[in-house]
């Protein structure tokens, strides 16, 4: 498996380039809560603006389906948890 490759189980997901930055992102930071302006950073540039955050959180939350290991921490951005136990990393 290569590094820009995500797997679900036995399947191979196809994530775009910027879906993976927000997977690296928030995975790297685990078990701190990473702040949606650090992310937005990491997205793209400037410009992307909370709106786009979402709508990538949401992509890839449908990809990883109802296991997928980020949560919304609420007024602070997201968090990768353990979802084998259900608790932060």
């Amino acid at each position: 498996m290569s590094v820009d490759e995500v797997r679900l189980g036995d399947d191979r997901l196809q994530l775009t380039p910027c879906e993976m930055r927000l997977l690296h992102s928030v995975a790297a930071m685990a078990p701190a809560p990473v702040r949606r302006s650090a992310v937005r950073e990491r997205l793209s540039d400037a410009e992307t603006s909370d709106n786009i955050v979402s709508v990538m959180i949401c992509r890839l939350r449908r990809k990883l389906g109802a296991d997928m290991p980020i949560e919304t921490v609420r007024g602070v951005g997201l968090r990768w948890i353990d979802s084998a136990i259900g608790e932060a990393a």
